[in-house]
């Protein structure tokens, strides 16, 4: 079991080191090294996330009850009507322990409280496991995207989503 920690921006100090490592550890195993820095930069840099929270996104960590411990994080927010799974980030050790499912749980029922019927996100082709790990969760892949990010780099996507 888990329970969900809100992310502010007086909590980014000690956020992005606790994203960064989360990040390299899953995306170097599947993504170019230069590409997965690259993007890290454009989308968890501290000066990004706090953008994204003044814009309305929601950060919150996945607190494993047990221990305490932070087992990984997420963050969403609402998007052309539906609700967009920005980030799904479980640490390695976590994985595997329906950590996600219960955070798709809550992701759903924030949601419902906005009156969204869909969850939708952006999956690197590349990132197999993650891909089947949302297919088990009830995605689908909608569309393919392929989108230039900046300094020579190309983010090849599937969009997934789920019916609520």
């Amino acid at each position: 079991m888990i329970r969900f920690g809100v992310i502010t921006e007086k909590d980014l100090k000690d956020f992005i080191p606790f994203a960064e490592k989360i990040w390299k550890e899953h995306y170097y195993t599947c993504v170019d090294k230069g590409l997965t820095d690259y993007v890290f930069e454009l989308f968890l840099s501290e000066e990004s996330v706090k953008s994204q929270l003044s814009e309305g996104s929601r950060y919150y960590y996945a607190i494993e009850d047990e221990t305490g411990n932070r087992a990984g994080f997420f963050s969403i927010y609402p998007k052309e009507g539906m609700m967009y799974l920005s980030k799904l980030y479980i640490k390695k050790e976590y994985r595997r322990k329906g950590f996600s499912g219960e955070i798709l749980e809550f992701i759903k029922s924030e949601a419902k409280k906005e009156d969204l019927r869909e969850i939708f996100l952006n999956v690197n082709r590349n990132n197999t496991d993650s891909i089947e790990a949302y297919r088990h969760l009830g995605f689908h892949v909608a569309e393919e995207t392929v989108s230039d990010v900046g300094e020579g780099f190309i983010c090849e996507d599937y969009i997934m989503k789920m019916t609520i």
